[in-house]
C-alpha cells in the first residue's frame, strides 16, 4: 500500500465480503437462488404466502406492488422489525421488550386512535422522530465533517510509503479505521478511549449474527454471545462515565457536536428512555449498541466492493478520479482530502457506482405488520395481523424494472457502474426502460449533453433503504460516509488487486433468510414429545419403538451439531476447488476436519434413518401378533431390511474418509472415485426405498383383510402410506446430490438428509396418533378394552376346510369401552387380534372361545 502523492497502494484481496441485512428470519437452502426461484415461477406481481405453523408470511414483490405498499407505509408498522433486532440481537430484558411490544400509538405526531400509551411511552415515535431530525440539517452537516477530520487523520498514520505495501484484507482495514471515525464522530471522543477493543469486539459480534438471530442456542454458540456482552458492556461503561460528568437533562439540540455523548442524537435518546420506567440500563444499551449496528453493519461492506469494483477497471477509476477532483474544497490544497461533501455526494458517476453497490452487494429483508387493520396493496388483501416480507434482491433483480443496456450487454447480475447513468441521446441509457428523470427528485441537474444520475422508473424497485414513511433515517448520513471513505482512500492511495481472477463474493450466510437443519431438529422434537405424551398418558411407560424414534431424533440432533463444526470447512474446500480463494493457512486441519465430520455425518444419517424402520416394523409387529400369514410377512421384510442396512454401511465410499488425507487428495479427485462415489450413493437409496416399500406392504396386506368400513379403510390407508413421502425425499436426495455436475455435492446431500431424516421421525410419530379409535375413560386410566364402535373383522382365509362356519367375534375385554369420534385417542397398537376369524359386533350371540382382546 503506498501514497498516491509519493507513490501506489497495492493490496492483496482475498476474504469473502459480509452483507448484513437489517432482518434475518430463517434459512432456506441456497438462499439467494431460492428466494429468486419463487418469484421466477409465480411472478413478481404476486405475492407468495408462507405458512409456518400459525404464523403466515407474505412475500411481497414487483415494482407496482411496492410503490403502493409504500405508499400504505402510514397504516404498516415495522414494529416486528424492532422486536427482532432488540430482543434476539441486542439481548434486550424481557420487560423491555414487552414495553416495545405494547406501544401500538405508530410513529406518527398523533398516535392510533386505538392507542393508549401515554405520550412519555411512546418509544417508537420518540425512536424516529429524533433520529429524523438529528440526522439532517446542520446535525447531519457537522456528524459528517467530523467523520471525515477522524477518517483523515487516521489514514494519514497509515505506514504507507513509497513502496508497494501488501495487505491481507482491506476489509479488515475499513472495519478497524472506517468504523472507528464512524463511532467516534457519533458517540464523542470517550467511548473509544474507555473501549479501545471495541472495534475488535464488535465485528467479533456481527459475524455472529446469523447464528444469534437463527435461535441457535448459547451452548453452540457460546463465542456469539460472549462477543455480544462484551459489546454490552462497552456501551454500559461508556453510559455510566457520562453520568459521572455530565446531566443529560441538558440537551443542546442547537449545538450539533456534544463532548461527551458525541452528537445530540445519542443525548436526546438516552434523555428520553431515562424516563421510561421499564427501559433499565442494560435495555437502553442494547438500544444504542442496535443504533451502532444499524449505521455500521452495511455501509462499510458497501465501502469495500465500491472500491473493489473501482480498482477492477482502470478506466472507471481515471473517470471517477476525475470527478474526485473536481469536489476538493475550494480552501484545500489540491492533494488535499477535505472534500465539499454536498458537491461530491452530486456527482453523476460516483452516484451511480454508489448505486449499483448497493443493487447488487446488499440483501435487506424488509418486513412490515398489518398491526391495526386489513391493508390493500394494489388487488390484494392482506389480513390484520399479517406479515409482510419484501426482499431487497428480488427487487433488485427484477428483470421486467430494470434495464440491461443496449443490446442485454450488462445482465443484472453484473456490476455495470452506468447503469443509473441517462444520456440525453441514448434512450436505451438509465436504470429502467422506461426511465423518466425529468421527474424524479432523485435525478443530478448536469448540462445539457452530459449524463445525468437518475433513479426514474425503479424508485420502487432500488429499495436499499426500504421504503415509504419508514425508510431508513440515517440513509443520508450512511451515502456520505460511503462517498467520502471511497474518496480518501481512491484519492489518496493506488489500489491494485494482486489476485484479479479470486474476485470476492459476498457471504450468503448472512442473507435475508436463515436455520432449516435446527428448523426440523425443532419440529421433529414437538412431535416426539408429543408421542412420549400420548405413550405415558395411556399406558404409563414408554415401548422399544418409541426409544428407536427417540434415538433417532438424537442422532438428527448430534447431526445438527457436527455440521455447525464442519459447515465452514466444507464451504472454505468448494471455494478452494472452483478457485475462488487460495487455500488458508489451516487448510489441511480443515480438510481432516470435514472428514472426520463426513464419518460421524454419514453414520448418523443412516442409522437414524434405519432407527425409524425398525421403529415402524416393531409398531407393525403389534397389530400382526398371532395373525396367521402377517407373523412371515413379517419377518419377511425384517431380514431383507436388516441385510439392506448392512449393505448401506458395507458400500460408503470409506476410502475418501478414512485414508490419510495425502491419500485422499492423490485419490478421490480421480473418475474412478467419482464414479464409485455416485454408484454408492445410488445403491444407499435403492436399499432406503425397497425397504421402505417393503415396510409399507404389512398393514396394506393387515388392511386389505380387515373389515371396517371404506372410509376409515381409507384413512388408515393414507396415514400408513405416508411413508412414501419418505421415499419421495430419498429420490430428491440423490438426484440433487448428483446432479449434472457428475460429483456429488455434499452440502445438498447432507441437506437432503437430514430432510428426509426429519421427514421420517415426523411419520413415525403421526402414525402412532390413532384419531380413528378413542375411548370414554378418565385420561389418567389405563386401557384395558373395551367395545369398539366401528369393529375389527377379519375374513377366514380361503384354505378353511370346507364346512367350517363364518363367525362374526366381537373384538372385547375389560371394563372399559370404545366411545364415539372425539374421545381421548387410544393407539390401534393396544388391539390385538389373535385368530383369523370374523369380528363383529354380536357378542351375545357367539360362545366365549370366539372372541378375545390380548391386552398390554
Amino acid at each position: 500500500m503506498q501514497s498516491r502523492f509519493s507513490g501506489t497502494l497495492q493490496d492483496w484481496l482475498h476474504r469473502l465480503c459480509q452483507l448484513h441485512p437489517h432482518l434475518k428470519l430463517f434459512k432456506l437452502v441456497g438462499p439467494e437462488t431460492n428466494i429468486l426461484s419463487v418469484s421466477d415461477r409465480f411472478g413478481t406481481s404476486i405475492p407468495v404466502r408462507l405458512r409456518l405453523f400459525h404464523t403466515e408470511l407474505y412475500f411481497l414483490s414487483g415494482t407496482q406492488n411496492l410503490k403502493l405498499a409504500w405508499k400504505k407505509s402510514h397504516v404498516l408498522s415495522s414494529k416486528v422489525q424492532v422486536l427482532i433486532g432488540v430482543g434476539m440481537l441486542f439481548g434486550t430484558s424481557t420487560n423491555a421488550l414487552e414495553f416495545y411490544e405494547s406501544d401500538d400509538s405508530g410513529i406518527n405526531l398523533l398516535p392510533h386512535p386505538k392507542s393508549e400509551i401515554r405520550p412519555e411511552n411512546r418509544i417508537h415515535y420518540l425512536t424516529h422522530k429524533t433520529t429524523v431530525e438529528l440526522l439532517a440539517g446542520t446535525h447531519l452537516q457537522s456528524l459528517a465533517k467530523s467523520f471525515q477530520v477522524i477518517l483523515e487523520k487516521r489514514l494519514c498514520n497509515l505506514e504507507v510509503g513509497l513502496e508497494w505495501t501488501d495487505m491481507r484484507d482491506l476489509l479488515s482495514l475499513l472495519q478497524h479505521h472506517m468504523f472507528s471515525a464512524a463511532v467516534e464522530g457519533m458517540c464523542g471522543p470517550y467511548f473509544l478511549s474507555l473501549n479501545p477493543d471495541f472495534a475488535t469486539n464488535f465485528w467479533d459480534f456481527d459475524a455472529y449474527t446469523p447464528y444469534i438471530l437463527k435461535g441457535y442456542p448459547r451452548i453452540l454458540k457460546p463465542t456469539a454471545w460472549r462477543a455480544r456482552d462484551k459489546c454490552l458492556e462497552s456501551v454500559r461503561k461508556w453510559h455510566a462515565y457520562i453520568k459521572k460528568h455530565d446531566n443529560i437533562t441538558l440537551v443542546d439540540t442547537e449545538n450539533a457536536q456534544d463532548p461527551y455523548y458525541g452528537t445530540a442524537l445519542m443525548r436526546a435518546r438516552q434523555n428520553y428512555s431515562s424516563k421510561m420506567e421499564p427501559m433499565t440500563t442494560d435495555a437502553i444499551a442494547s438500544a444504542d449498541l442496535g443504533l451502532i449496528w444499524a449505521t455500521n453493519s452495511n455501509t462499510i461492506p458497501a465501502a469495500f466492493w465500491m472500491l473493489v469494483e473501482v480498482a477492477s477497471d482502470p478506466s472507471l477509476l481515471c473517470r471517477v478520479r476525475s470527478e474526485l477532483s473536481n469536489c476538493v474544497s475550494d480552501s484545500s490544497p489540491s492533494n488535499s482530502l477535505d472534500f465539499d461533501i454536498p458537491r461530491l455526494c452530486d456527482q453523476p458517476l460516483l452516484q451511480s457506482v454508489y448505486a449499483e453497490v448497493l443493487r447488487l452487494y446488499t440483501a435487506v429483508m424488509i418486513v412490515r405488520s398489518t398491526e391495526h387493520t386489513d391493508v390493500t396493496i394494489g388487488k390484494w388483501n392482506f389480513p390484520k395481523h399479517s406479515l409482510i416480507a419484501i426482499s431487497s434482491q428480488v427487487a433488485h433483480m427484477d428483470k421486467e424494472a430494470w434495464s440491461t443496456g443496449h443490446e442485454a450487454l450488462h445482465p443484472l447480475e453484473e456490476f455495470w457502474a452506468e447503469r443509473f447513468l441517462v444520456y440525453p441521446h441514448d434512450p436505451s441509457s438509465g436504470p429502467s426502460f422506461k426511465c423518466s428523470p425529468e421527474t424524479n427528485t432523485y435525478a443530478t441537474k448536469r448540462g445539457a449533453d452530459e449524463p445525468r444520475f437518475s433513479t426514474g422508473g425503479v424508485a420502487g424497485s432500488w429499495i436499499p433503504y426500504g421504503g415509504g414513511q419508514k425508510m431508513c433515517p440515517g440513509r443520508h448520513f450512511a451515502k456520505q460516509e460511503i462517498m467520502l471513505t471511497f474518496a480518501m482512500l481512491c484519492s489518496a492511495f493506488d489500489i491494485k488487486l494482486t489476485k484479479t481472477q479470486l474476485k470476492p463474493r459476498p457471504d450468503m450466510k448472512f442473507y435475508g433468510l436463515g436455520g432449516l437443519l435446527w428448523g426440523g431438529v425443532a419440529v421433529s422434537l414437538c412431535f416426539v414429545v408429543f408421542r412420549g405424551y400420548i405413550r405415558l398418558s395411556l399406558f404409563r411407560r414408554l415401548f422399544v419403538d418409541d426409544v428407536l424414534v427417540l434415538a433417532s431424533w438424537l442422532m438428527l440432533l448430534a447431526n445438527a451439531i457436527i455440521w455447525e463444526v464442519a459447515a465452514g470447512s466444507m464451504y472454505t474446500l468448494v471455494t478452494v476447488e472452483n478457485g475462488s480463494v487460495p487455500p488458508p493457512p489451516d487448510f489441511d486441519y480443515q480438510l481432516t476436519l470435514f472428514f472426520h465430520a463426513q464419518i460421524a455425518i454419514n453414520l448418523l444419517n443412516t442409522c437414524g434413518i434405519w432407527a425409524i424402520k425398525l421403529s415402524f416394523m416393531l409398531f407393525f409387529k403389534k397389530l400382526c401378533h398371532n395373525v396367521r400369514g402377517q407373523k412371515w410377512l413379517w419377518w419377511c421384510v425384517l431380514v431383507p431390511t436388516v441385510a439392506a442396512f448392512a449393505i448401506c454401511i458395507g458400500v460408503y465410499d470409506w476410502p475418501c474418509l478414512i485414508k490419510s488425507l495425502a491419500e485422499i487428495i492423490s485419490y478421490c479427485p480421480t473418475p474412478a472415485a467419482e464414479a464409485y462415489s455416485n454408484l454408492s450413493l445410488r445403491i444407499i437409496t435403492g436399499c432406503d426405498i425397497i425397504t421402505d416399500a417393503l415396510i409399507l406392504t404389512i398393514p396394506i396386506n393387515l388392511l386389505w383383510k380387515v373389515q371396517i368400513s371404506n372410509r376409515y379403510k381409507l384413512a388408515l390407508v393414507a396415514l400408513f402410506s405416508l411413508t412414501i413421502f419418505v421415499m419421495v425425499v430419498a429420490i430428491i436426495r440423490v438426484v440433487v446430490a448428483i446432479g449434472s455436475g457428475g460429483g456429488v455435492d455434499s452440502s445438498w446431500l447432507y441437506t437432503w438428509g437430514a430432510i428426509e431424516q426429519t421427514t421420517a421421525i415426523i411419520i413415525a410419530c403421526l402414525v402412532s396418533y390413532k384419531s380413528w379409535f378413542s375411548k370414554d375413560s378418565h385420561p389418567k386410566q389405563r386401557y384395558t378394552g373395551g367395545t369398539s364402535v366401528h369393529p375389527l373383522r377379519y375374513k377366514r382365509s380361503n384354505s378353511m376346510t370346507k364346512g367350517s362356519t363364518m363367525h362374526d367375534t366381537t373384538v372385547e375385554g375389560g371394563k372399559n369401552s370404545f366411545s364415539s369420534l372425539g374421545a381421548e385417542v387410544v393407539p390401534l397398537d393396544t388391539i390385538h387380534v389373535r385368530s383369523e376369524y370374523a369380528v363383529g359386533s354380536d357378542r351375545e350371540s357367539l360362545p366365549p372361545s370366539t372372541y378375545a382382546l390380548a391386552d398390554r
